[in-house]
């Protein structure tokens, strides 16, 4: 009897230490992916901080990934166009007020697109859901800082700036995840 009382004993240590353990072990190897993938892109940083922002992102694959990648490129995108819109609002009239609200419209057209995006990755239409990166938001995007190229007396408000940087970042995390699972 005391022999199977330790045996009990024994099993209940070890299956504490395995379960113990065994989430560290997971949250590891999730985070790994998520350095692995993140280390592919231009921001690795920003990538980072999107994919770990979501507490779904410690247990998510590289598809759930990229499902939050989306979300953080759609929330910054429409902080971008909120920003221009305020930036445009507040500006005498003039052709800085000019450039501003078109980027605005442009910034909400892209912020919209990301629809599109989610609904392709959750399919498993990885490539469709990269078309409509590079051939509908991020021209949107560029479309903007070139008008303050091509306009360089104009100051260009350094919430549209870097806003603009950080979506274009973002998508470039959204298509490196999404290029890692269809290969």
């Amino acid at each position: 009897m005391d022999s199977l009382g330790s045996f009990s004993s024994l099993v209940l240590a070890l299956s504490l230490v395995f379960f113990s353990y065994q989430p560290t072990i997971f949250l590891s190897a999730d985070n790994a992916l998520i350095q692995k993938l993140c280390s592919k892109t231009v921001d690795p940083g920003i990538c980072s901080n999107c994919l770990n922002s979501d507490p779904a992102g410690k247990s998510a694959d590289a598809k759930g990934l990229a499902g939050i990648a989306v979300n953080c490129a759609e929330r910054d995108c429409t902080k971008l166009y909120n920003d221009t819109r305020k930036a445009a609002d507040n500006a005498p009239a003039g052709e800085l007020k000019n450039v501003l609200e078109d980027c605005a419209e442009r910034f909400f057209d892209a912020q919209s697109d990301f629809q599109g995006v989610r609904q392709n990755v959750q399919s498993g239409a990885y490539d469709l859901a990269k078309g409509v990166i590079h051939d509908q938001i991020l021209p949107q995007i560029d479309y903007c800082i070139g008008q303050f190229v091509k306009a360089p007396q104009l100051p260009i408000p350094s919430t549209v700036l870097g806003g603009s940087i950080g979506v274009k970042d973002l998508c470039d995390a959204i298509t490196v995840i999404l290029t890692n699972i269809s290969g």
